[in-house]
């Protein structure tokens, strides 16, 4: 047997931690797949993740497709019969070839449903996957026996659940994300947080108190880390602003409302600056690690995790975990992951999106020759099980191909691979979110 066989065939006995994933609740794939539009809705859905990307200009996809939303996120479903999507797909839908996304989502689909095509390429062919999605994902025991028995997924990190104790523990542990309480200056939003978490901010200490009472909720409330994801927002270069600072905005606007006084666009900034630095030291003091997005499909710029060097150095407390390695700046931060202690790199997004897996298994091998081994851990950043079942399985083939080749150059023993291949997909994990 050849070392890449030997390392995929042990990987499948390791029981994953999946450390950042979007995944659907089972009882909302369930009645979601009971329409006929459930496999083009999931495309549709996840098409500026990548699943059907570099399709023509926007104002054309807009015109020419009814958008359905798999994930709850817009409006229902649309009511057309598979033959009537398959109109509106056919032209456009062998531009999936060249996404990560796609053809990952397609592996797993090909396994999981018995599909003998690469893509659908006829009516006939998109029926017969639309037909047997729509069915499998009605079937009670479908997520277990895709992350479970397909995957040998434990568990999975999930964000996007509105209420962490809503989160189906038999599969998925919580993150959280804070962010709206970046945006705590304005009267809407503040109102929103208030009734929330059922406490009253008329002053700048009572919306300190209303942050830490959110985190510590979060805790009681088994949420294992606090998501971040701002770089859509803004630039990440958190200053170490002062308290005062920060308060002109909150009471400059706070209940009074936009309209009743005029907030300057500096006093903004202060005040997102103090209340990101407030939430790590916080989530420090809770022992929630925070997960901080890097990289597209954020704006390049804002997500350079360079950004990040001041927040990160404020607190040596406080497990930080890059996720997607920092995106097209991996090679200038992973010197920051090297040394500093209380920072982690997750690798979701690698495979899926960019670098891709050839790009993934070259930094890989090139990482672990200079990074600690405990550093890493493995996300399948996906929104439905098929797509993470699919990510599954590129995932081991490039860990195995990346160890096999660590072990013909003499880098590690064969035995050392196995310990890299514990740590990456199930023990870091473990440690860092104290599962």
């Amino acid at each position: 047997m050849d070392e890449k066989t030997y390392f995929e065939e042990y990987i499948d006995e390791i029981e994953i931690i999946n450390t950042h994933d979007h995944t659907m609740a089972p009882e909302q794939a369930r009645r979601r797949a009971q329409k006929e539009s459930y496999l083009y809705d999931v495309l549709l859905a996840n098409n500026n993740s990548g699943f059907l990307s570099y399709l023509p200009d926007e104002r054309w996809r807009t015109t020419q497709f009814d958008f359905g939303d798999a994930l709850g996120n817009h409006r229902d479903s649309c009511e057309a019969s598979p033959a009537q999507l398959w109109e509106k797909l056919a032209p456009v839908i062998w531009r999936g070839k060249a996404s990560p996304h796609f053809r990952m989502f397609m592996e797993g689909c090909r396994d999981l449903f018995g599909l003998d095509f690469a893509i659908p390429e006829s009516e006939e062919q998109w029926t017969i996957f639309s037909q047997r999605m729509q069915a499998s994902n009605q079937r009670e025991d479908w997520y277990d026996h895709v992350l479970r028995q397909k995957a040998h997924i434990e568990k999975t990190l999930v964000v996007g659940r509105a209420d962490p104790r809503q989160v189906e523990r038999e599969y998925f542990l919580p993150l959280h994300n804070l962010g709206d309480f970046l945006s705590g200056f304005d009267s809407g939003v503040l109102q929103k947080l208030e009734q929330q978490y059922g406490r009253r901010a008329e002053s700048f200490a009572d919306f300190e108190e209303l942050l830490r009472h959110a985190v510590k909720t979060a805790k009681q409330q088994g949420v294992v880390a606090i998501k971040d994801m701002q770089a859509y927002k803004r630039f990440m270069n958190y200053k170490n602003v002062t308290r005062n600072d920060a308060r002109k905005a909150f009471e400059c606007v706070s209940h009074n409302g936009w309209a009743m006084k005029s907030i300057s666009g500096e006093d903004i900034t202060r005040f997102q600056d103090y209340t990101m630095h407030l939430i790590l030291s916080l989530a420090g003091e809770y022992g929630l690690p925070v997960q901080i997005h890097t990289g597209s499909p954020a704006p390049t710029d804002q997500s350079n995790p360079l950004l990040l060097i001041d927040l990160i150095e404020s607190h040596p407390g406080t497990d930080i975990v890059v996720l997607h390695c920092g995106g097209a700046y991996y090679q200038q931060f992973v010197m920051t992951a090297k040394y500093a202690s209380h920072v982690y790199l997750d690798l979701a997004w690698l495979l899926t999106g960019f670098p891709g897996p050839s790009g993934t298994r070259r930094l890989l091998g090139d990482w672990l020759e200079l990074v600690p081994w405990d550093k890493f851990t493995w996300g399948a950043d996906c929104a439905v099980v098929e797509e993470t079942y699919g990510t599954f399985l590129t995932a081991r083939r490039v860990l195995a191909q990346v160890l096999a080749d660590k072990v013909g150059e003499g880098f590690i023993s064969r035995g050392e691979g196995e310990q890299i291949a514990r740590m990456i997909l199930r023990e870091n994990a473990k440690k860092l979110y104290h599962i």
